[in-house]
This record gives C-alpha cells, structure tokens and sequence, in this order.
C-alpha cells in the first residue's frame, strides 16, 4: 500500500477527481499544475491579471463568462486556454523605437 502525504493526500485514491488523467472530460478538471505556471509567468503584474481574470471575458472562447463566472456552467471559468493566453493581456508595452527602423525589420 502507498505511503499517504500528510499535506494533500495525492496518493489516496478518495481524492482524485477520476481515474483520468488529469481530469480530461470532467466539468472541473484539476489544472493546478496550469495555475502554478501562470502566476509564475505573469508575477510582475499580479493585480493586472486578477482584474482580468475576475473582471474580462475568456480570451479563448470570448462567449459565456462574465469575470470568472460562467453562463453555460455552474462554478468557475478558468480553463488552461485562458490561463495560457493571460498573458498577452499583462505584457509589458513594446517599445516602439524597435518599429524606427525598417531596414531592421526586413
């Protein structure tokens, strides 16, 4: 028998959402590892991007969510699309002094 981890218990079966790997075809699929991965990419604009999440649309379907509140489900919207495209919307401004130059662009 597996040893249990004290903390959160991931060896013990009673707490996996299903046999699935990582919980494909479940309403509510676990995507920690996916928010883990956006905090770390956006943490120099944290608050940007909570605002976002908690007040815009899903940029990957732009229909059915109102913050992180879904029309078309019960519970929260934040699937691994919007997560992975959170970022396009907290990136720094590009400096246009890049664009001076044509010659550097071809």
């Amino acid at each position: 028998m597996p040893r249990e981890n004290s903390d959160c218990n991931n060896g013990n079966p009673r707490n996996w959402v299903s046999l699935v790997p990582y919980g494909l075809n479940e309403q509510h699929p676990n995507a920690y590892k996916d928010i883990v991965d956006t905090l770390w990419e956006n943490k120099d604009q944290l608050r940007y991007a909570w605002r976002i999440l908690n007040n815009g649309c899903c940029d990957g379907c732009s229909l059915g969510t109102s913050g992180m509140h879904d029309w078309t489900m019960k519970g929260i919207h934040l699937c691994a699309l919007r997560l992975k495209l959170l970022r396009l919307n907290t990136m720094p401004a590009m400096d246009w002094r890049l664009l001076q130059d044509v010659n550097a662009l071809r």
